[in-house]
Parts: C-alpha cells; sequence; structure tokens
C-alpha cells in the first residue's frame, strides 16, 4: 500500500515530490551481553559464522520490505554502520554511555562515527534469485503505478520462495561480515576517526552540541508519568491498606 500511494504522489518523479524514508534495523537490537548469546546460539544452530561486533542480522523483515517497495523509483538502501570511540573490542555502547554519564555526569562518546553507503535497489540488491526484480528498472512511471497498485490487491504475489531468501539472506550476511572487518580494522587504528579511508569515500565532520539547558534535563522528563503514576499508587496503598 506505501508503494502504491508513494507511486500515485505526483504525475512525474513522485520521489521527489514526496519523499519516503523507511528505518528497519535488521539486528532487532542492540548489541549487547544480554543478545550475544542468543545470536551467537541461532549461528551455531544454522551452522553459520558469527561476527565479533555486530549481532547476526534476520533478513526476512528487510526483505518482504524491499520486495514490497521496489516499485518504487530511484529506491536506494542506506546502509549505516555506527561506532563509539573509548569502548575496546568486546565491550559495549550501553555499558560506557548512559544518559546518567552523558547528562549528569558530562562524560558523552567524544564523537559518533557514522559510516554510510547507498545501494540501488534495482541494480545491487538480489531481492529474487532469478533477478526478475531488475527488470522493473526498465519499466516507465505508468507501469510502476500499474504494478504497484495490483501488488497492494494481491500481497500474496511477494511470496518469497526459499531459493530467494538464501540469496538474499548470504548477501545481507555477506554486508554484515564486512561491517565487522571494518570495525576490527578501525579498532586496531586505535578506535577513533572515520571507519574507513581512502579511496572514493567521502569524510564528513559535523560539531554537535546542547542548545540549551532543556537540552539537558529533558530526557528525563520521559519518567515523569512513571513517577507520578508510582506517587499515585503509594498514596491508595497507604490510604485503604494502612501503612
Amino acid at each position: 500500500k506505501i508503494a502504491a500511494h508513494h507511486t500515485k504522489a505526483a504525475p512525474d518523479k513522485p520521489e521527489e515530490e514526496e519523499p519516503l524514508n523507511f528505518l528497519i534495523f535488521p539486528e532487532g537490537t542492540l548489541v549487547s551481553k544480554l543478545t550475544v548469546p542468543p545470536s551467537r546460539k541461532y549461528a551455531d544452530k544454522m551452522n553459520l559464522k558469527h561476527p565479533n561486533h555486530t549481532l547476526l542480522p534476520r533478513s526476512t523483515g528487510l526483505h518482504h520490505s524491499l520486495l514490497a517497495l521496489s516499485q518504487i523509483p530511484s529506491l536506494y538502501l542506506m546502509d549505516v554502520t555506527v561506532a563509539y570511540p573509548g569502548i575496546p573490542a568486546g565491550g559495549y555502547g550501553q555499558s560506557y554511555y548512559t544518559l546518567r554519564s552523558i547528562f549528569m555526569d558530562g562524560i558523552p562518546p567524544p564523537e559518533i562515527v557514522y559510516h554510510i553507503r547507498l545501494y540501488n535497489v534495482q541494480d545491487e540488491v538480489p531481492l529474487r534469485a532469478d533477478k526478475s526484480h531488475q527488470a522493473n528498472g526498465s519499466m516507465t512511471l505508468e507501469e510502476r503505478k500499474a504494478a504497484a497498485l495490483e501488488t497492494s490487491k494481491r500481497p500474496e504475489s511477494l511470496q518469497i520462495s526459499e531459493e530467494d531468501k538464501k540469496v538474499f539472506d548470504t548477501w545481507l550476511r555477506e554486508r554484515w561480515m564486512e561491517k565487522d572487518q571494518w570495525l576490527d580494522q578501525w579498532l586496531q587504528r586505535g578506535g577513533a576517526g572515520a571507519l574507513r579511508k581512502g579511496g572514493k569515500i567521502k569524510e564528513l565532520v559535523i560539531p554537535v552540541q546542547l542548545r540549551g539547558l532543556w537540552e539537558t534535563i529533558g530526557p528525563f522528563f520521559a519518567c515523569a508519568p512513571i513517577a507520578v503514576a508510582a506517587y499515585t499508587c503509594s498514596n491508595v496503598v497507604r490510604k485503604y491498606f494502612g501503612q
């Protein structure tokens, strides 16, 4: 339905008239001492190599999403890798940098490193084992509209075969092993600066700082409803059940 709506947004180049950004985490959660063991257990069960610095990605949600959106013109997959300086190999970010450390103790990460790369979904991402989805690249806008509308009415057309899943899953794991290798090399270089250097890679440094006191205390207001609820419940208990 998103693809069908998006291709109807404007007569020409709808993606420029109504930009679409869709965020998804193939790992499903943060890397931590609680999430790494289940990820490694799954890797052992499936006889897969597990990365040292990330979790094993799960491909199903991303695969279905990209396939459903594949009729959108100029659809790109933006792959983002995040690294935090000051964390040793085997360490976990949330163990070092927390709301308390950042806003109360004044110990934030010295910088946050993002490595971003783009993939043209039609040309570079294997959604189908037979590469049939790549034929969509030569479709006209009107043909894309018709295909997107038809897909929205017939979701069964988005069924993924075992071979499709195997091909896409392998491709995604290879990207994650690349990330793992980059993180390993970055840590060996001292764990600071850009994740990768050289070639066609462009490095951009953006200074970030708090704009005022409100940004320091604002995050803690998220806990205010819990505090009010706890206070109310405490009063009710004392009133009806005594001290």
